[in-house]
């Protein structure tokens, strides 16, 4: 894949080299290629990965494009984005992000998906596009950090209205257009595609030629591929589509725990099914040193975009590798039965769960992110509120940073992460999703039992077996002990309670209760008594949530610092 860096020039100015470039990226590029015409120029910093895609280009248009896409979609996103004409999101289901430019106007865009994110910038030299934001460096000349970006990191752990750590560069949104002539306008997509009715009899077909996309999709791809596989029902469905896809040729699987976490014991249980012998065991350090996380957290820095608390620290991966991944857009989820005011009361704790913001800034920001609900939620059926809200204001702004790395590390496609996913999510009755039908569809069509092995403390709801063990060519569900926690292993007591997370807690308490404190101009948004006795807490005393406010007080922190 590559990064990219767009200009609509103001007044002319200088044109950078490939060394000044790769100063803001985290590695030297493979090589620069520069596309004029008019006031626009392209910067395309190839890195040769997996899914990479020359610039598509003739004489009326440049079109830079990145993620993964159907030709016949490809063909189309260049006039497409040079059109102010508005469009229904399903009609470009794919994951990508893309800009196109001919000599006086361009569009930019991120698909209904979200996950691959595109930032900009104007100012009285030009206007910026680029999908790296550290990019933006060669042409921001000053930056104020935006305050409600800062609120959200952490009380949520992440930033959750679309902005970005400053108030000057923007963030795109998913579904949405942007097209330049002039002036900038937003063209929001329609979504009354997503919502077409899939019958329950018609499910198990709808999936399977989604299925059949899929193979065709990796079928191009003649890198190696790569898949961090855990323990429960996302990835486990990947794998079953890797099987019927015939893609487990050379497949690297990774899994990272100590031997006993329930994780690793049943994905180990997974790959011996499928005879799968490269099967890495990632362990965890008994010991990790100031230094060990001084680095992951520089990487970390460098890395993310949205803010996300250190307790799911990010870096870059550097591999030809496609890499295969489980996040997914809802396939668990259930449809919503709330009226639109019942809904959106629902939400009040999503930004503040802890209440260690103040009262006026909670109210702020949740005051603009049921805005942006009722808008989102315009023309939607009830039942699809939980879907539209996923991709519209939370999808983006919880995992985009991993998938947008990608363009300088190794190119990574998550199949669940997809716009023909979240129509079936959206399509299908309430009793086939809550059930989890999707994650059982794509197990069910491995040629080995994949159904049956067991979880990581988990399994199929009671719901699935009544269904499925009543249907015929279908692999019936047994009842399953799954691997549990074991109380003896600190680490291992609960979701996500890892030791290294806790000790970090401990290891930083002191230093970020004196920071903030001395920093209280800045973060006058927090309630201080309550945001400070949640990192006094020793990590062994914590909950799930309040470590991750504590790591992500940590992050908000070094990232004012």
């Amino acid at each position: 894949m590559s990064a990219f860096l767009f200009v609509h020039s103001k007044v002319g100015g200088p044109r950078w080299t490939k060394k000044e470039l790769d100063e803001y990226l985290p590695r030297p590029s493979e090589k620069l290629k520069i596309y004029s015409k008019g006031q626009c120029s392209l910067y395309h910093l190839a890195f040769n990965t997996a899914l990479f895609r020359e610039v598509f280009q003739d004489k009326d248009f440049t079109a830079a494009i990145e993620g993964y896409i159907s030709n016949d979609n490809l063909k189309r996103i260049p006039d497409f984005l040079l059109s102010p004409s508005g469009f229904d999101v399903s009609s470009f289901p794919d994951a990508f992000c893309a800009l196109s430019f001919s000599e006086r106007r361009f569009g930019f865009y991120s698909s209904i998906t979200g996950v691959d994110q595109l930032f900009y910038y104007e100012d009285d030299t030009g206007f910026y596009v680029t999908n790296r934001h550290n990019l933006l460096g060669m042409a921001c000349k000053s930056l104020s950090l935006r305050e409600d970006s800062f609120a959200w990191i952490c009380s949520r752990g992440h930033i959750g209205d679309h902005g970005s750590y400053w108030d000057e560069i923007k963030r795109t949104k998913p579904g949405v257009k942007y097209f330049f002539d002039g002036g900038l306008s937003c063209i929001i997509g329609c979504k009354q595609g997503l919502f077409e009715e899939i019958k329950d009899a018609d499910a198990a077909d709808y999936f399977r030629s989604v299925a059949d996309d899929f193979g065709s999709i990796m079928g191009g791809v003649d890198a190696s591929k790569s898949l961090s596989l855990t323990g429960g029902k996302d990835s486990r469905a990947i794998l079953g589509l890797l099987d019927y896809t015939n893609s487990l040729g050379g497949l690297r699987v990774n899994t990272t725990g100590s031997l006993y976490s329930p994780d690793v014991m049943a994905a180990k249980r997974l790959t011996e099914k499928l005879n799968i012998k490269n099967h890495n065991i990632t362990r965890p350090k008994l010991v990790s040193t100031a230094e060990d996380y001084a680095e992951r957290i520089a990487n970390d820095l460098l890395f993310d975009f949205l803010g996300k608390s250190l307790a799911d620290m990010s870096k870059f991966s550097f591999t030809k590798n496609l890499v295969l991944g489980g996040l997914d857009t809802g396939i668990k989820a259930s449809k919503n039965k709330k009226s639109l005011e019942e809904f959106i009361k629902s939400r009040k704790y999503y930004c503040d769960s802890q209440s260690i913001l103040t009262e006026e800034k909670r109210s702020q920001i949740m005051g603009a992110y049921s805005k942006a609900l009722r808008e989102s939620f315009s023309n939607v059926p009830i039942d699809c509120y939980d879907q539209v809200e996923h991709i519209d204001c939370r999808a983006s702004n919880r995992n985009s940073p991993n998938i947008t790395g990608s363009h300088i590390g190794s190119s990574q496609l998550h199949p669940l992460y997809d716009g023909r996913i979240i129509k079936g999510i959206c399509g299908l009755s309430d009793e086939l999703l809550s059930s989890h039908f999707i994650p059982y569809f794509f197990t069910n069509i491995s040629n080995v039992d994949l159904v049956n092995e067991p979880f990581a403390n988990d399994g199929w709801p009671n719901g699935l077996a009544e269904i499925v063990n009543k249907s015929d060519g279908v692999r019936k569900i047994k009842n399953t002990t799954p691997f549990g926690f074991l109380k003896e292993f600190p680490s291992e007591k609960a979701f996500g309670l890892f030791s290294w997370r806790l000790d970090l807690c401990d290891m930083s308490q002191q230093r970020l209760v004196e920071y903030i404190s001395g920093n209280k101009e800045f973060f006058s948004f927090l309630e201080f008594d309550k945001a400070l006795d949640i990192v006094r807490k020793s990590g062994s005393k914590k909950s799930f949530r309040e470590m991750q406010i504590h790591l992500g007080l940590l992050k908000a922190a070094l990232l004012h610092f």
